[in-house]
């Protein structure tokens, strides 16, 4: 485990991301944070999503910034507008989708070590005001892939 000291990431900063037509900054990891969390901002259209999944070794924070998404936990689906928060404990089912035209929320993972999985699985970006370029079509995993690719962090579609 790496130990934690201060650090600031600036509003331009961050590592870009593009997975599964959503560009996510990595706003900090485990190398940043010691290994006690993860922080992402994702900026997303309508529709966009993450299916019915749970994660056995990590609970997960929403937190809108803008636009709107729905946020399903366990049996309970949450509407969530700026300003709202949601927590998804781990071990227990979740989902979100984006409802407004776009949305850019954050994600808080505790502990680190899932923000791994979407480097490996997306589309790493060096400038996200030119991203996707023209004539950008992106791959999309088979199913089996996508599920497999979860296992390693402990994570299962549902």
């Amino acid at each position: 485990m790496t130990i934690a000291h201060p650090f600031l990431v600036r509003a331009d900063e961050g590592q870009y991301v593009w997975r599964l037509g959503a560009m996510m900054r990595l706003l900090a990891g485990g190398e940043q944070t010691g290994g006690q969390f993860w922080l992402s901002e994702l900026t997303a259209p309508q529709g966009s999503g993450a299916g019915t999944h749970l994660h056995t070794r990590e609970d997960e924070t929403f937190m809108v910034a803008e636009g709107e998404l729905t946020v399903r936990v366990g049996d309970q689906t949450l509407e969530l507008g700026p300003g709202d928060v949601a927590y998804g404990p781990r071990n227990l089912s979740h989902s979100y989708r984006v409802e407004s035209p776009t949305a850019r929320f954050h994600v808080l993972g505790t502990p680190a070590g899932f923000e791994n999985w979407f480097f490996e699985t997306g589309t790493r970006v060096d400038d996200p005001s030119s991203f996707p370029p023209p004539g950008f079509v992106e791959e999309f995993p088979d199913p089996a892939t996508l599920v497999a690719s979860l296992v390693k962090y402990g994570a299962k579609v549902l």
